[in-house]
């Protein structure tokens, strides 16, 4: 096994809709750091985000890999908006179809989430099926500082 930096990330869309990473790490003990750091360097530019991104990231990947742990691997997107900057952790291995989403009281019932209730100001868990096996999607959005989310 080898392992590299990520040290200046690239992205896979820029336009006036944002920019788009994506991250796909094996779903190992080393899944947790791989994504903060991959996070990290994708938001450079915005270091008043990078401690609370990093902390949401570990909480939704944490609770991902105990959700439904049989798959080999996670993807983290990151969403650069002008206003916000949003994330998809999912351990679907292929294309999905969103079955059901958790309700509120759902998601207040996931300890795993606590500090990413606190911090996200948007957070929403899925249940998905990619035709194979139960998934689990975690989204979230966190804002730019000094920006007002659209």
């Amino acid at each position: 096994m080898s392992t590299a930096t990520l040290s200046s990330p690239r992205t896979t869309s820029s336009n006036d809709q944002g920019e788009l990473y994506c991250i796909a790490v094996p779903a190992t003990r080393s899944a947790v750091r791989v994504a903060r750091e991959s996070v990290q360097a994708i938001l450079r530019p915005y270091p008043e985000l990078i401690d609370d991104a990093k902390v949401c990231v570990s909480d939704a990947l944490a609770f991902t890999l105990a959700q439904t742990p049989e798959h080999a691997t996670v993807t983290v997107t990151v969403w650069l908006r002008r206003t916000y900057v949003a994330f998809v952790i999912e351990d679907s291995d292929g294309p999905s179809v969103n079955l059901y989403d958790l309700t509120p009281r759902d998601i207040a019932t996931a300890p795993m989430l606590a500090i990413t209730r606190q911090r996200a100001i948007y957070l929403g868990v899925s249940r998905v099926w990619d035709g194979r096996r139960r998934s689990t999607c975690v989204y979230l959005a966190l804002p730019i500082e000094g920006q007002v989310p659209a």
